[in-house]
């Protein structure tokens, strides 16, 4: 029996209530080997084999709404609007097909009003669902409309606080309205709730730039180029419900790169593994696994995907700086110090090995190869904090107060969660050195950065030897 002579037996009913009336269709989109062709062969069937569902079914909201979900997922978004639109008109109390057809209107940034019905649409259906809502704040300020954006935005901000992206919007809203440091003010709560977002690290260098704030537009400048590709998740079930589609091998080991750098190891060590099984010559992927399963603890695997890397490729600097860290870790620091100059020997301009490589020496008490090794760093990379705090602390031990410090001022430029710590060693690097009223006035910063980041015991330690350090200073 044909499609069309099954519709027509289903609205015969034999004389009772005529059926409800079909929605207007717009047709299934017909998807071209060739848009299928960069493909991975695994995917395309994925794909052929969704469409021939949606076939079968063509009044199937879901089958509909399936198929545009595994289109979008590979970036097909031309062939998944159709998809989703059938899948909204054939049941209109699903929210989630005008939400993803909404979606594609903003990926695109093609009529930004249409997404704008189509996620109000789904606030009909569910009020409550906060990337929707987050995202029509985000539509509405596309289309000018930012006092509507603003109003939806603050009453957000009293449902979720602690969002980093939408403190990120708020900062965009108020910047829209004219008020500049309301708006760098939402960049810095955004960029607290979340150091590694690099958009927020941008907008909030722009705005002091704007202000006049040159020293602190530069800070935010070089958090912005050490994190310019992370930003926090967006956590959104629908879309994640997307990403779990994908199937090929490049997908996995992006969405594992994703997930680590979100700080979820356990689910991106998933998906690296599943990544190596449909290609066990991954080299990114054994080098990535190096550090997670250092960070763990877990030393053997570690060893297992250093060897599969350096199988793959004896030169990959990464690979043997990433062991390193292990081995340090480990404290086999004999062991690390080889591995830090062989990636020293592959890339003499890491600035990084280069630092570890001093704290491998330096715990293994060969002070003066260890100071030579941080100083490389620093010839290389002047401002890299970390290789700034260990040489400082190196001089600090044997007295040179005065470099020491200069070493440490540098470590307090850039504004993070870091910067109470290395405060605190300025303060008492300063008190070494009987510089009080200094010593004094870091630590009353570093204890109001460490309440600001909610480090309880170290803001207790501060207000102590804050304490301390006045009576000093007083008895002086």
């Amino acid at each position: 029996m044909s499609v069309v002579w099954l519709l027509v037996a289903a609205s015969y009913n034999g004389g009772a209530e005529p059926a409800p009336a079909r929605p207007s269709l717009t047709p299934l989109p017909a998807i071209s080997d060739t848009a299928l062709q960069p493909l991975d062969p695994s995917v395309r069937e994925q794909i052929r084999n969704s469409v021939r569902e949606a076939q079968a079914h063509p009044l199937d909201s879901a089958a509909n709404g399936r198929l545009g979900m595994l289109l979008q997922a590979y970036e097909l978004y031309t062939f998944a609007a159709p998809c989703y639109d059938r899948a909204r008109r054939l049941d209109t109390r699903a929210f989630a097909w005008p939400y993803y057809l909404a979606t594609l209107r903003m990926t695109s940034g093609e009529d930004p009003p249409s997404a704008i019905v189509l996620l109000r649409e789904t606030l009909r259906v569910n009020p409550n669902y906060f990337p929707a809502r987050l995202k029509l704040a985000e539509a509405l300020l596309a289309t000018g409309a930012v006092r509507e954006s603003r109003t939806l935005v603050d009453a957000l901000l009293q449902a979720a606080p602690r969002s980093a992206r939408l403190h990120y919007l708020s900062g965009r809203v108020r910047e829209a309205m004219g008020d500049l440091g309301a708006a760098a003010d939402e960049y810095r709560q955004a960029s607290n709730i979340a150091p590694q977002y690099g958009s927020a690290h941008y907008a909030l260098a722009l705005a002091h730039r704007r202000l006049g704030h040159a020293a602190e537009s530069q800070q935010q400048m070089e958090l912005f180029r050490s994190t310019q590709n992370a930003a926090p998740p967006e956590e959104d079930e629908l879309l994640e419900a997307i990403e779990a589609l994908k199937t090929g091998v490049y997908d996995h080991l992006n969405r594992a790169q994703s997930l680590q750098d979100s700080g979820r190891n356990e689910e991106a060590v998933q998906e690296y593994e599943t990544a190596l099984r449909l290609n066990p010559r991954l080299l990114r992927a054994h080098v990535n696994l190096i550090v997670i399963f250092g960070s763990q603890g877990n030393f053997a695997p570690a060893a297992q995907h250093f060897e599969a890397a350096i199988a793959i490729n004896p030169n990959s600097a990464e690979a043997y700086y990433n062991y390193g860290l292990v081995l340090s870790s480990d404290q086999k620091f004999q062991d690390a110090e080889q591995a830090f100059r062989k990636a020293i020997d592959i890339n003499p301009v890491s600035a990084d090995a280069y630092n570890n490589l001093g704290f491998a020496l330096q715990s293994q008490n060969k002070i003066a190869e260890a100071e030579a090794s941080y100083r490389s760093a620093l010839h290389t990379e002047p401002a890299l904090r970390q290789a700034n705090f260990n040489l400082a602390r190196l001089l600090e031990a044997r007295g040179d107060l005065r470099e020491a410090i200069s070493c440490l001022l540098k470590t307090v430029i850039v504004e993070d969660d870091k910067t109470s710590v290395f405060m605190y060693y300025l303060s008492d690097a300063y008190a070494q050195n009987k510089e009080f009223e200094r010593a004094i006035r870091y630590g009353k910063e570093a204890l109001r950065r460490a309440i600001a980041f909610h480090q309880t015991e170290l803001a207790a330690t501060l207000e102590k030897r804050t304490e301390e350090l006045s009576q000093l200073a007083a008895e002086k």
